[in-house]
């Protein structure tokens, strides 16, 4: 039985069934590595213009019927792998042949592009036992094979001896702008709907595009592409007896079915049967997930589309049937109460400021426990039962995801009570260890840089209320410059303004007071003015004034940063001791000592 031929035979025939491919493999083909080549034509015509080529080398096996499946392993021989690698892929085909009565049983086929090849080398067995698949039966699915694996051919040649950078690696370049993949198809474009249908099985080589760059870069190659999911924004709004909840909805392409997701909590799907009619009725589904806002939109939506038995998508109507299991153990008091547990934790997060969303998805048993301690103290005024370390202190309440700077105050043996600090003035007072003599003080002058940074429920004009609700002490308004200059730093970390307004109303207020000399309040208001624009002449002029008058070396060190004089600046840092340069660079004026402050501003 000679295998070749009766192979090669088999392989032309489905070739030729085509309208686009022509076959010349040659029987018992003496040269290396290829037995022939597949043409691609432009058209069923099948002239000579734009013809294309893919190299495919041609094998038949012997076989008892019993060994034909989905997938089967060949060897393929090293050589012959370098050898299509230098010339942009092959495509292998091994052909099984009945062994009692020669006839031909199933068509495999590989697709040995160069990244696939440089995958293959990669591994310690160097083209053995490699997995090939079955031969596409419909001719449309054959010729988008040979088209495909041309464009990826053509586009990989130039990198075969090249390694491949990965894609998570590739995505971190600067001038990274994003991926793509070939998608080849002969008869008629492909929908979107379609992707995740004519995608299933298929090989994949993605590629990477860079700024400037017009040649896609393959950064992976992917065996048979399974599952895939298509996601498609659509801008219709969804609305109950004309009243509009969602501007979008969601619909999820799936191999075997859509999925409509709308809003965080109801899901419609819409199953696919074999023959590709879509099977009735339709799942509808229903949770509560999602950010806390997003829970009470959806609560909202569902009791109002259930009460309505529908709802609208633009100006179809989606009625639902009262068979549906996803709503027929819905109890609408149950319902309600969870809507407005909800909206109490909103009520209690706006009270406290907290922008951040809850993300309750992630919520453990834990923080839910204290999230209710939380909105119990916040909107009931409630003492908490039990006992609780870090009495009278700021400490940091930790619920999921948000971060809360609150104080504990005892309220009985068995109770306290839960402050928010940035809400509540507290007695905070400050003990001379020496003579014991309690001051009240504000309580954020124990505040640093990080501790605005790492709060969710700052209500940062407060601060200043906090410090003007303070009777007179020596150092009031030494300390409120202090805790100004550390919202200062945690602006120029994050750059949210906030913290420089804040700063801003704290040196407002002290100017004019008495403690803090006129000149540091100056250095202060400028250093935050710089900060938000260019300093005006008038403001130049004023720093000049200073340099000329003042004898503190400091504040002489501050003008010249402020006025971008570096190196004036650095000849007075050179004459300090070590603890007070250190000093000297804590302070957030520093900044623009390390940052040219004319390019800053």
């Amino acid at each position: 039985m000679d295998t070749e031929v009766i192979a090669t035979a088999a392989f032309k025939l489905a070739i030729s069934k085509t309208d686009l491919l022509s076959p010349f493999v040659n029987e018992k083909d003496k040269e290396p590595s290829w037995d022939g080549h597949i043409y691609i034509y432009s058209d069923k015509r099948k002239t000579k213009e734009n013809i294309k080529r893919v190299p495919v080398q041609v094998k038949g096996e012997a076989v008892n019927r019993r060994k034909v499946k989905e997938h089967i392993t060949h060897d393929i021989d090293y050589d012959d792998l370098m050898a299509y690698l230098s010339d942009g892929g092959a495509i292998y085909v091994v052909v099984y042949i009945d062994e009692t009565t020669g006839e031909p049983l199933q068509i495999y086929y590989i697709s040995l592009l160069p990244e696939k090849i440089k995958n293959i080398l990669k591994k310690e067995n160097k083209g053995k036992s490699q997995r090939f698949k079955k031969f596409p039966s419909n001719k449309t699915d054959i010729e988008d094979l040979f088209l495909t694996f041309y464009t990826n051919s053509k586009q990989q040649v130039s990198f075969a001896k090249k390694a491949t950078i990965p894609p998570d690696i590739f995505a971190k370049r600067r001038d990274f702008t994003g991926f793509s993949f070939n998608l080849i198809s002969s008869s008629k474009p492909i929908a979107i709907s379609e992707l995740p249908k004519y995608l299933e099985g298929k090989d994949l080589t993605l590629y990477g595009h860079l700024r400037n760059v017009d040649i896609p870069i393959p950064v992976d190659y992917i065996d048979e592409v399974h599952d895939v999911e298509v996601t498609q924004q659509v801008y219709t709004p969804i609305s109950v007896n004309g009243i509009k909840y969602y501007d979008t909805y969601s619909r999820c392409y799936f191999k075997d079915k859509i999925v409509l997701q709308i809003g965080s909590c109801i899901t419609i799907t819409i199953n696919e049967g074999e023959d590709g009619k879509f099977i009735l009725p339709y799942q509808v589904d229903y949770k509560v997930v999602g950010t806390l806002s997003e829970r009470i939109k959806g609560l909202n939506f569902v009791m109002a589309a259930i009460q309505n038995k529908g709802f609208s998508f633009g100006e179809a109507d989606f009625s639902f049937n009262d068979n549906d299991e996803g709503f027929k153990s819905f109890n609408m008091d149950n319902l309600v109460n969870t809507l407005n547990g909800y909206k109490k934790a909103k009520m209690a997060l706006e009270l406290s400021s907290v922008v951040k969303e809850p993300d309750l998805d992630h919520f453990t048993d834990a923080d839910y426990v204290l999230f209710n301690k939380f909105i119990a103290s916040v909107v009931d005024k409630k003492t908490i039962t039990g006992t609780i370390d870090k009495l009278n202190k700021i400490t940091a309440l930790r619920i999921g995801n948000l971060n809360l700077a609150v104080a504990y105050t005892l309220n009985s043996a068995d109770s306290y009570i839960i402050w928010d600090i940035f809400h509540t003035h507290l007695e905070a007072r400050l003990i001379n260890n020496d003579t014991g003599v309690e001051t009240r003080v504000s309580q954020f002058i124990w505040m640093t840089k990080e501790d605005f940074l790492q709060y969710d429920n700052l209500n940062l004009s407060f601060i200043l209320e906090d410090f003007q609700s303070i009777p007179a002490y020596d150092g009031l308004f030494n300390d409120a410059t202090l805790v100004a200059l550390e919202l200062i730093k945690a602006y120029d970390q994050s750059k949210a303004t906030t913290y420089l307004n804040s700063a801003k109303e704290l040196f407002d207020w002290i100017e004019g007071k008495n403690g803090i000399p006129q000149e540091i309040i100056l250095i202060n208001q400028l250093q935050i003015a710089l900060r938000q624009r260019k300093l005006s002449y008038e403001e130049d002029c004023q720093l000049h004034d200073l340099i000329n008058t003042t004898t503190d070396l400091q504040i002489k060190c501050c003008a010249f940063i402020l006025l971008n004089q570096q190196n004036e600046a650095q000849k007075i840092l050179d004459t300090f001791d070590e603890d007070t340069k250190r000093q000297f660079e804590d302070y957030p004026i520093y900044y623009f000592y390390r940052h040219d402050s004319s390019s800053d501003a």
